[in-house]
């Protein structure tokens, strides 16, 4: 018998990885409804358009959900949430049901990553230029530094 890597996947996982997994693939299948799955990186991924939708990974004692456009999105919480040290993913580390956001939030996070891969928005460039007075006075620059 052949088994289905995904069900493989969430099969071996824990009792409420699976239940938060549920709610998730609900909210995908709600939202996105021509999203695709595949284990990558050892991994479960939501794929839309053959770009990254959002991504879920399952340990020992959390999961983490992972949504890779949240740098281009308004709501800056996920990105500064899996910039620390917390957990992989943009929800921290994950170990109920409860530690999600309501179904509308995340609804909404998965519908903001669709606009941005239908418009293939692009990082902002943060290249820091560095002058000297001179050269700036030279030139009448007038430039805006960015600490990166």
């Amino acid at each position: 018998m052949n088994v289905n890597p995904i069900e493989k996947y969430i099969h071996q996982s824990s009792e409420f990885t699976r239940q938060v997994f549920l709610l998730l693939e609900k909210c995908i299948n709600e939202s996105c409804p021509n999203a695709t799955d595949a284990i990558k990186w050892g991994f479960l991924h939501y794929m839309y358009k053959g770009k990254i939708l959002c991504s879920f990974a399952a340990f020992s004692k959390h999961c983490a959900i992972s949504i890779p456009t949240t740098k281009f999105m308004h709501d800056q919480t996920l990105q500064h949430t899996a910039e620390s040290d917390v957990a992989m993913g943009h929800f921290g580390k994950i170990t109920s049901a409860k530690d999600l956001p309501t179904k509308k939030k995340f609804i909404g996070y998965l519908k903001a990553a669709m606009v941005n891969i239908d418009t293939k928005t692009k990082p902002i460039c943060k290249t820091v230029v560095a002058l000297t007075n001179a050269l700036e006075e030279a030139c009448n620059l007038n430039l805006i530094y960015t600490k990166i």
